[in-house]
């Protein structure tokens, strides 16, 4: 993940990764030691590095960005949030516009037959594309 922000263009010193030595599948089961890890590890960051924006890079991390935002007084960025809303941008940009992936030169939809032996449900939003 470091590697893929410096490519982006974010500068190596300001790239910075904490763990918290937390198993995912503790984050959720013991929510008070989650949010003082939370906590200290950011307010060190922002302490320490100087930080400006916080991410949760967890997805077992939902919910706890409201309140280290309120505490910190920076961006707290949800990515579990940032996913779905990034999602929600996606179709609606298709459902304005009309714009689509297209297979012309690529990959075309497998046969329905196909997808309904693998119980897949397919949605074309009212676009019609020729394959």
């Amino acid at each position: 993940m470091r590697n893929n922000a410096i490519r982006y263009g974010f500068g190596p010193e300001r790239v910075i990764f904490r763990s918290l030595d937390i198993g995912v599948h503790e984050f959720q089961s013991d929510l008070g030691r989650t949010k003082e890890a939370l906590s200290l590890a950011a307010h060190e960051a922002v302490r320490r590095d100087r930080v400006e924006t916080i991410i949760l890079g967890c997805t077992a991390q939902y919910g706890f960005y409201k309140e280290l935002q309120k505490e910190l007084g920076i961006p707290v960025l949800d990515v579990a949030i940032a996913a779905l809303k990034y999602s929600e941008f996606l179709i609606e940009i298709g459902q304005v516009t009309s714009w689509y992936h297209s297979k012309a030169l690529s990959y075309a939809t497998p046969p329905l037959d196909e997808l309904s032996n693998l119980d897949v449900t397919t949605a074309d939003n009212g676009n019609e594309h020729k394959d």
